[in-house]
């Protein structure tokens, strides 16, 4: 029988490369942890991880709840743990039904409100992607794949 492989661990603020081309990457932090979790992606284009990545300036641009999938696969690598980037982070709000009527949910699932159209209008429903898709984003933000209109779901969209 074979081994199941161990994963790393993969908690709030572990710092994962996402293959870009042959051997460039950009990089995802994980943001809220759980069996999907919330990863923020600095889309830009890299060769190398600095012993100082903790404290590099980063970018988010690209957002989205994933699995581990590409990590268990060995496809996506952690390459370090470091606090939450000083960056700004997009933490939406998502709409839910509940017994038939619109509520607004918070980021993290614990505050829940009733739903306002007139304030609540752009908010789309919780989804999570599958990390190929989200790799191909990635790879198509950096002009290695065409661009498709699905991947505008990533980046930021405040209201």
């Amino acid at each position: 029988m074979a081994k199941r492989k161990s994963l790393p661990s993969l908690t709030v603020g572990s710092v994962l490369s996402i293959p870009v081309r042959h051997n460039s990457f950009a990089l995802g932090q994980i943001i809220n942890e759980g069996t999907v979790f919330y990863l923020a992606i600095d889309p830009r284009e890299r060769t190398s991880v600095s012993e100082e990545i903790c404290s590099e300036t980063v970018k988010f641009t690209l957002f989205s709840w994933t699995n581990d999938a590409e990590v268990y696969r060995g496809n996506w690598t952690a390459v370090a743990k470091c606090d939450i980037f000083p960056s700004e982070i997009y933490k939406p709000e998502y709409k839910m039904g509940i017994n038939g009527e619109l509520h607004v949910e918070s980021f993290d699932g614990t505050e829940i409100r009733k739903f306002n159209p007139r304030i609540d209008s752009n908010l789309s429903y919780r989804t999570s992607s599958s990390p190929l898709l989200i790799q191909d984003a990635v790879q198509a933000f950096n002009g290695a794949k065409e661009w498709k209109p699905y991947y505008e779901g990533f980046l930021i969209r405040k209201s």
